[in-house]
């Protein structure tokens, strides 16, 4: 085709309008500002469920064994973001969502094509890792050692996932060749797969696995050994996924309309904003467990914080209501426990300074005195004490004196 054969084609409706209807290319009728909305709550939503079992592995598990859990989460978030950052652009684009393809010409319909395409693979990139995460964790928890039921149900609907989701990528990815073909109607020859089938079946298998996610945890919460309320509490909590089946449920519904349907632009937009709220749906069933541990342990660090506040002011109170130091001179530093030997008497001062003064002659440094703001008192003999020391052979238990005279000796003041 010459050029102006292919800007004419490019400027054409993509889609032949209805009797009666004006098409409107320049302004046409959308729900980006509902869109928009929708994808800022999801992501919020997704990223404070995220940072929820984050805290839990950082702050509340000391001894973290689901590494691999951890890094399949992490990848599907990041596949996420990705998946949130191509909606953006579609709501900055020249179509938006929920516009009908007649109010479409043929260029505009390419840029959006392609990033519906990109979308299906992140999709898939994104919701695996988090179900595997899902299904891996539950069968540590609820069956740690024995392979019951449970953990056969798990096993089963986890490797169905993979190998479903693994097989459904790379046909996706390899559906038209060139890959070109696949958004761009002007590329001629090569071939495109039927995909309608596999879009299909993808859906399919996700009503049949969110429906046991979100059943198979319920039937061992309530055979557990607990009360019937701390029960309803664990089961609420894990019946998020309910959200998630109906979301599923949902774009099923979507897929077949889409699918059906030759107002592409307008169909498929119902299909990303499923996907969108099953892939939310799936991060709030693998991080809402984590929000009582996480929120019970802000919880215990606000009062800790707190009573350490509490207990600093208190402290600062009663030093500044205690009494000088000048009134108790044998207490010593305050900034640590003094090594010179003290006698318990309130008249006494180090031995160690003692030959530092003659008497009332003698001249006061208060260098020597730091916490005195008086002179000490001239040091006198008071009384003393003749101590005499007899010696005794050992008896049976070897010892060479008794414990009344080791006491006295080292107490003579005691002796009566």
């Amino acid at each position: 085709m010459s050029a102006d054969e292919v800007q004419a084609i490019l400027n054409m409706p993509a889609l032949a309008p209805p009797d009666g209807v004006e098409p409107n290319f320049e302004n046409p009728s959308n729900m980006n500002p509902l869109a928009l909305g929708v994808v800022i709550a999801a992501l919020i939503v997704t990223t404070l469920a995220v940072l929820m079992r984050i805290h839990s592995w950082i702050y509340v598990m000391k001894h973290y064994t689901g590494k691999i859990e951890a890094f399949l989460v992490v990848a599907g978030y990041g596949s996420y973001l990705g998946y949130t950052i191509l909606a953006f652009r579609v709501i900055n684009s020249e179509i938006g969502f929920f516009v009908h393809q007649y109010e479409v010409r043929v260029k505009d319909t390419i840029p959006f094509s392609k990033t519906i395409y990109f979308g299906g693979l992140i999709y898939n990139s994104a919701i695996l890792p988090v179900k595997a995460a899902i299904l891996i964790e539950w069968m540590r928890i609820f069956s740690p050692r024995a392979r019951n039921p449970f953990w056969w149900t798990c096993q089963t609907i986890l490797w169905v996932n993979v190998l479903y989701y693994i097989a459904a990528t790379i046909v996706e990815a390899r559906q038209c060749s060139p890959q070109e073909k696949v958004w761009d109607p002007l590329v001629q020859g090569g071939y495109c797969l039927d995909t309608r089938t596999v879009e299909l079946t993808s859906s399919s298998i996700n009503v049949v696995s969110d429906l046991i996610i979100l059943l198979a945890p319920q039937h061992v919460i309530w055979r557990l050994q607990i009360s019937k309320a701390k029960k309803l509490g664990v089961a609420v909590i894990f019946a998020v996924g309910l959200f998630g089946l109906v979301s599923a449920v949902a774009r099923l519904v979507a897929t077949h309309s889409y699918l059906v349907s030759d107002d592409g632009t307008y169909s498929v937009s119902p299909v990303a904003f499923w996907a969108l709220a099953e892939m939310a749906s799936v991060f709030l069933v693998y991080g809402m467990p984590a929000i009582p541990s996480a929120a019970h342990a802000a919880k215990t660090r606000i009062g800790t914080y707190y009573a350490g506040l509490t207990k600093q002011s208190t402290r600062k109170t009663t030093e500044g209501s205690q009494p000088s130091s000048t009134s108790a001179p044998w207490r010593g530093n305050a900034t640590g426990p003094s090594r010179k030997y003290r006698n318990i008497d309130k008249d006494s001062i180090g031995l160690d300074t003692v030959d530092r003064f003659d008497g009332k002659d003698s001249q006061w440094d208060s260098s020597e005195f730091p916490r005195a703001h008086l002179p000490p008192m001239a040091v006198e003999v008071q009384h003393t004490v003749e101590v005499e020391s007899h010696e005794r052979e050992a008896g049976a238990s070897g010892s060479r004196e008794s414990g009344d005279e080791v006491l006295l000796r080292q107490h003579p003041w005691d002796r009566k």
